[in-house]
């Protein structure tokens, strides 16, 4: 069984940004030890889909590490902190109006669900 987190996270609104970004993560470019970490941490599935600047990420994890735990495990690890930091390169904050966020100091915000259709059946 997995359980399912999705995410926000904004580009700098350049086209030059976003192309960079694209290409870090097609396949053979993200580097094999960012995957090899993700499967050692659970991680089912990982998805990232993009309008504009604006990326949405999917996470599956398997039901024996919570998100609080994934998201922890990547602290000191070295290989984790090297493609944060070359990945925030080309990220800005959020910006909500009045609508604060949930996670204001984390690159990727977290997205409460609104609609699932399997509550309406």
């Amino acid at each position: 069984m997995t359980h399912r987190h999705c995410f926000a996270l904004d580009l700098i609104d350049q086209s030059q940004a976003v192309e960079a970004y694209e290409a870090w993560h097609r396949p053979g470019k993200t580097p094999a030890e960012v995957i090899t970490f993700f499967r050692n941490q659970g991680v089912e599935d990982l998805q990232i889909f993009r309008a504009g600047n604006r990326l949405f990420m999917i996470l599956d994890l398997c039901d024996e590490v919570s998100a609080e735990d994934f998201a922890n495990a990547g602290n000191g690890a070295g290989v984790m902190k090297a493609w944060e930091d070359k990945m925030s390169a080309y990220q800005q904050p959020i910006v909500f109006g009045s609508v604060a966020s949930q996670t204001p100091s984390q690159s990727w915000v977290v997205m409460s669900e609104l609609f699932n259709f399997k509550g309406h059946l």
